[in-house]
């Protein structure tokens, strides 16, 4: 199998924060190399890649697909309806290397710039930033991914350049409502149309607006400081739901995601604020009640929306796509997303990540960051003991490994971090990765090599919300009882016994880690093989 790297994680010094000379194309959400990844691995059917294509390309948007198009758009979800549309077909184009696809997200497209002169309804700054970021990031691709093989013609993206500079962009761009969920929506929208325009005023205007909020308006409080309100994370919305936090937090995301793939580091901006926002949404809606609150929320703008009263537990757990993509983001930018990584883990969240009309999702296909090969590479090593063991260092198959060195009841890699087969792994936050979610019944093999016979204690690091019991074998015989694994307090680590005095023989062996109770409620860190204490005394 060859591994390739999906996502060059660009040195933080090569990045800056002010300006750029030239915008890079395509240079939205997704780069041409990033692009080239997709269609190589749902073509080599690689995981989970793979199988992320084969849960879209039945759904949603199809190639016979119709835009609603009339000259003054009044309809609310137009708009934002046939921008997904065009988006959703763009990736099945990404993916599957499919003329049909693109032709139709072209179609969509073309509708709309070659009808709609102008829009009349009451939400146009929210679902024109929407939908200006959907298709426009769809229109970016199409214009210029795999070197314009999509054959949209150079007059038409030329059209739809104008479009959307002089329609769409100044619903977004200038006047009212443009704070809270409205605002980082105007937001995402200006940025991904500066890029697909080619206009580097226009992503100056986006990037200071990230920064510090739409400054041509009494009520454009769009900045990361405005929506995310303090360092340990609230959110202005924090008190009205979660569905509509996690929605303003994931434009930011998209709006850093964007700037990031020009050379701009908005993600390191006020202290990480973006991190410390969807970290703290994420912690709350994953369990854990003991998130800060202060009732002291800024309100500039005298908004009449405001909810002071306590963080709200409406929609808690309801989970919008935004989360491999944000923790592909920070992995970039060299910051650490714990809860993130719990979301991503949690049997709860989608797996693949789905997408709805608000947000592109779709993390398992499009925002995953794939192993290096020298990391797999020493996977396939010998673990000398006494030592520790990573658990994520289970034995490497050059093949499939199901069945082989592991066996798990999921497919993919639910984080999509560190390895690519079906075992579920999650980063850390001080560093390195942990194995999650194992359920009764799956395993994992280590080759170890034993310089020298004797009795041998094992023990696992690890975590856990409730109970579970493992068992560990070795090919020779030896063998421990299954142990209950108890409760750990909050998210700590516990160092537990699992094995004592162990006769081992000298050699190469086998050991075998299997779950015969548990309900993925727990995180294994590690495996610490010793000679018990008391020997040579």
């Amino acid at each position: 199998m060859t591994f390739k790297t999906s996502f060059l994680i660009v040195p933080l010094i090569a990045l800056i924060s002010i300006s750029t000379q030239a915008l890079v194309h395509p240079g939205g959400w997704l780069t041409e190399d990033e692009l080239i990844v997709i269609r190589d691995n749902v073509a080599a059917q690689e995981e989970p890649w793979y199988g992320a294509w084969l849960a879209l390309k039945d759904s949603d948007a199809g190639t016979d697909y119709k835009a609603k198009v009339e000259p003054t758009s009044t309809g609310v979800s137009d708009f934002q309806r046939d921008a997904h549309a065009a988006y959703t077909l763009t990736i099945k184009w990404v993916a599957s290397g499919e003329q049909k696809y693109a032709t139709a997200a072209i179609r969509i497209i073309d509708d709309w710039v070659n009808t709609v002169t102008s829009f009349d309804h009451s939400q146009t700054s929210l679902r024109n930033g929407i939908a200006g970021n959907k298709m426009a990031q769809a229109a970016e691709i199409l214009a210029w991914g795999f070197n314009g093989e999509a054959g949209w013609s150079p007059t038409d993206i030329a059209k739809a350049q104008t479009w959307f500079k002089e329609v769409v962009y100044p619903y977004t761009s200038t006047g009212k409502m443009r704070s809270t969920n409205w605002g980082t929506s105007a937001l995402a929208g200006c940025m991904s149309m500066a890029v697909f325009c080619d206009d580097e005023a226009m992503f100056e205007h986006a990037c200071d607006a990230y920064r510090y909020g739409f400054k041509n308006t009494t009520d454009g409080y769009c900045a990361v400081t405005d929506y995310i309100i303090n360092p340990e994370g609230q959110c202005y919305e924090s008190g009205r739901d979660q569905v509509h936090t996690q929605g303003g937090i994931a434009h930011l995301v998209e709006t850093a995601m964007t700037a990031w793939n020009q050379g701009v580091d908005l993600v390191s901006f006020a202290d990480y604020r973006l991190v410390a926002g969807l970290e703290y949404t994420a912690k709350y809606n994953v369990g854990y009640d003991d998130v800060p609150w202060t009732s002291d929320i800024p309100n500039p703008g005298n908004l009449s929306v405001y909810w002071p009263d306590g963080i709200s537990e409406d929609g808690r757990g309801k989970w919008s796509p935004v989360y491999i993509q944000a923790a592909t983001l920070f992995e970039r930018a060299g910051k650490e997303y714990p809860y993130i990584a719990e979301v991503i883990a949690s049997p709860t969240y989608s797996n693949p990540e789905t997408h709805n009309s608000d947000h592109p999702g779709l993390g398992n296909l499009c925002f995953v960051i794939e192993p290096e090969e020298n990391i797999l590479k020493g996977l396939c090593e010998q673990h000398e003991i006494p030592g520790t063991i990573e658990a994520e260092h289970y034995t490497y198959s050059e093949t499939d490994g199901q069945g082989k060195t592991y066996h798990d009841t999921t497919k993919g890699n639910r984080s999509g971090v560190y390895r690519t087969d079906d075992v579920d792994i999650v980063a850390l936050p001080d560093g390195g990765f942990a194995v999650t979610e194992m359920v009764a019944g799956e395993w994992l093999t280590y080759t170890v090599s034993v310089p020298k016979a004797g009795n041998y204690d094992v023990a696992v690091r690890y975590a856990a919300r409730e109970e579970g019991a493992i068992q560990i074998g070795f090919k020779d015989g030896a063998s421990s009882e299954s142990i209950t694994l108890p409760v750990t307090e909050g998210s700590s680590w516990t160092t537990h016994v699992v094995g004592r005095n162990m006769p081992l023989n000298q050699g190469e062996q086998q050991m075998k880690l299997m779950v015969t109770e548990g309900k993925a409620a727990y995180i294994l860190d590690r495996i610490l093989i010793q000679s018990p204490a008391n020997e040579g005394r």
